[in-house]
């Protein structure tokens, strides 16, 4: 049998194991969530710092789980989108507030910057939109060193609506800038004094996710720190196929 033939059956054996693991972390999640509400009685600092290495974890976990399988989709050359109409402000107050307790638990301050409150009006597919974003935020939060900050900017200019996460770590050496989009690419800076955790393929998955949208993920640096930025029409022909 052929790669190319071989390709859906991943597809389809990739789609069972996410959807097996998806389950298990459903639960723990939601029970860690219901200790950090403290719906069983109160916990002290200890025990919430510990429920949010819970939280944090499981929500890591959870974007690896859809990003093996966005790989999978990208390998199969399917990328099916659900394109409905959405709000991309509450997309993104919705992320702002799933990850903001984890940057307060690693020290590192965490602003949404909305250039216009009112309701700003995109046709995408929701899930694939906010999985996209969420890699932003969540590569801002593994780069930037605590006592810093992450801005997540979101506006528009009629045309296209945009979100830029930019963070105030060390930025990407100019060699990088594109290749950090690259399968499994990790960047290696000798100035840095961690090391990032990850697998390599969020700012992948990103990139195909925006382009299958007919929109766009560049990455510069600005002000000392690295800068993501996503663009998307308003309007635009959509594609359900994808290649990395």
């Amino acid at each position: 049998m052929s790669e190319t033939n071989m390709e859906p059956q991943r597809l389809e054996a990739m789609d069972r194991i996410c959807h097996e693991l998806r389950r298990p972390l459903a639960v723990i999640h939601a029970f860690a969530e219901l200790l950090d509400d403290e719906i069983s009685g109160a916990l002290n600092d200890g025990q919430k710092d510990q429920v949010m290495t819970i939280l944090g974890a499981s929500n890591e976990l959870s974007l690896l789980v859809h990003s093996l399988y966005g790989l999978a989709e990208i390998d199969a050359g399917r990328l099916n989108l659900v394109n409905t109409h959405e709000d991309l402000n509450k997309i993104c107050r919705r992320i702002y507030e799933q990850y903001l307790p984890h940057y307060q638990a690693a020290n590192v301050g965490f602003t949404l910057d909305l250039e216009d409150e009112e309701r700003v009006a995109v046709l995408v597919d929701e899930r694939r939109l906010a999985l996209s974003i969420a890699h932003l935020v969540e590569n801002g939060l593994k780069y930037t060193p605590p006592g810093r900050e992450v801005t997540m900017h979101v506006g528009s200019d009629g045309e296209w609506a945009r979100v830029r996460v930019q963070d105030s770590g060390l930025g990407i050496p100019p060699s990088d800038l594109e290749s950090v989009f690259g399968r499994y690419h990790r960047v290696a800076d000798d100035r840095r004094e961690y090391s990032a955790k990850g697998a390599g393929i969020g700012l992948t998955i990103c990139r195909a996710n925006v382009e299958a949208l007919g929109g766009t993920v560049t990455a510069s640096n600005e002000s000392g720190g690295a800068c993501f930025t996503l663009t998307i029409p308003f309007n635009a022909t959509y594609s359900n196929t994808a290649s990395v």
